[in-house]
Parts: C-alpha cells; sequence; structure tokens
C-alpha cells in the first residue's frame, strides 16, 4: 500500500513539471553528441523558422508592389521638352488638346497587348475627355522581345514611307490581332504592298541607320521619364506644364485618376 502511494505521488509531481524542467532533466543524462545534435536540430529550426517568414513576408512585398501602379507625383516639364516630343509625333484625335498621352510601347510585349485590347487605353480616354485629350504611339525597346525591333522598324518605315495615318493604322492592326497569338512578322510584306507603299523602298528603309536611330532617339526619351518598361504612358498638361507617369498596364481607373489629378 505504501509503495502504490509513492508511486501515484511519483507520478502526480512528473505531471507537473515544466517541458523545461523536463527537457533538462532529460538532457542531463544524455551523451555530448546527443547534446550536440539537439543544439544542431533547434539551430536548423531557427533557420527554417526564418525561412518561412521571409517568404511569407517576400510573397505579401511583391503583391502588394503588383497591385500597386508605378506613377510619380505630377512634377514640371519646359515648353521646349513638350515640343520635343510632339516634333514629329503622330497625334491621334486634336492636335490642340489640353491633355497629351504618350505611349512608349513594344508591340509584342504581352501587357502592351493587354493594355490595348482589354483595358482599351485609347478608346476609353477619348470616351471620357473627348477633344481635352490626344494621344502618341511611340516605340520602346525596354524589354527586346523577338520581334520588337523588326515591328518597331516596320512602323516607323510605313510612316516614312507612307504617312501618319499608315503608321497608326499599322500598330494598331499589329496590337489588335495579337490579342490571341502574336502578330506574324510576314504579314507586314502584305501590309506595305497593300498600302500601295513599294516593297524594294521598305527593304532599303528597314536596313537605313536612321530608322534605328528614331527607334533608339523615341526609347531613349522614355528612358528621360523613367518609363524604362513597357507599357509606360507618359501624361502630360500642356497648359500647366504638368506630367504624370503610369507605368504598367493597370486598370483604365489609374490612368483616369491621374488625368483628373493633372486637370486640377
Amino acid at each position: 500500500m505504501l509503495m502504490e502511494e509513492q508511486w501515484k505521488l511519483s507520478r502526480t509531481m512528473r505531471s507537473r513539471e515544466t517541458p523545461l524542467s523536463i527537457l533538462q532533466s532529460s538532457t542531463a543524462s544524455v551523451a555530448p553528441f546527443e547534446l550536440y545534435r539537439t543544439e544542431a536540430h533547434e539551430n536548423l529550426f531557427r533557420v527554417l523558422f526564418i525561412f518561412k517568414f521571409m517568404k511569407k513576408f517576400l510573397f505579401l512585398l511583391f503583391f502588394f508592389c503588383s497591385i500597386t501602379p508605378l506613377y510619380a507625383t505630377p512634377s514640371s516639364i519646359s515648353q521646349s521638352e513638350i515640343l520635343a516630343i510632339m516634333s514629329g509625333a503622330s497625334i491621334e484625335w486634336s492636335s490642340w488638346a489640353t491633355i497629351t498621352l504618350v505611349e512608349y510601347s513594344d508591340m509584342e510585349c504581352p501587357f502592351c497587348i493587354r493594355l490595348h485590347n482589354e483595358i482599351q487605353l485609347w478608346k476609353k480616354i477619348h470616351e471620357k475627355y473627348g477633344t481635352n485629350v490626344n494621344y502618341i504611339f511611340k516605340n520602346n525597346q525596354g524589354v527586346i522581345h523577338t520581334n520588337t525591333k523588326k515591328k518597331a522598324l516596320s512602323a516607323l518605315c510605313i510612316k516614312k514611307l507612307g504617312s501618319d495615318a499608315l503608321y497608326i493604322k499599322f500598330y494598331n492592326e499589329v496590337l489588335s490581332l495579337s490579342a490571341f497569338k502574336l502578330y506574324s512578322t510576314n504579314r507586314i510584306p502584305t501590309f506595305v504592298r497593300k498600302q500601295k507603299i513599294a516593297v524594294s523602298k521598305f527593304n532599303l528603309c528597314m536596313k537605313d541607320s536612321a530608322t534605328l536611330n528614331q527607334f533608339d532617339l523615341e526609347t531613349q526619351e522614355a528612358q528621360k521619364y523613367q518609363l524604362d518598361g513597357t507599357p509606360g504612358v507618359l501624361i502630360i498638361n500642356n497648359k500647366t506644364r504638368m506630367y504624370d507617369t503610369v507605368l504598367g498596364a493597370y486598370p483604365i481607373e489609374n490612368f483616369i485618376e491621374t488625368v483628373d489629378s493633372l486637370l486640377q
């Protein structure tokens, strides 16, 4: 009877021990190798915990950046800089609009294609603001895709040998027909012939260093306003000479918000 009571008392005392005291009592009698292995396991657990924490942190950071449009606060722009942007540009809609949107784009960029076909930036901005806005499309080789250069040079040559209207028609066709599958460069000669542009002259233009130089100048212009990626949209108030930028294919509301802030 006495032994049974002692056993119960011993069991009760053991149940009241804290995990730390149990760990201390259990490790007191283990060999040094076992202690080293236990410490190694603890260090490994700490590393894994930190890794998991950083993984979640980076995921949340990426998610936040992906839903937050990259646009800066409005800045001033000189009249000479505005004239440099407008000089030689193919302007859609009113030439004397208060607001000008300049898209620096790549006809092979999936986000540029999305901006054109899904978000429909040009169409919706024009519907909302009418003659208060105009639009300019320029080429940007910020991220080079397979046929970025060929399509950009083709557009510039069509403009040089044809007209601003044909330039606008070409890039609209390329972007529209790229909604489900990229516009094949094999279709370009057919487009050129239909516009009654001599293919021989077109081919010479494609090889002309002046055409490549124009492509480089448009890219450099985009970089000047921190629009290194595509699509990048420069939004200018021609009266107040203030501008803002939106980098990325964001919902139309982001562009409207930027235009409205420049109109205030």
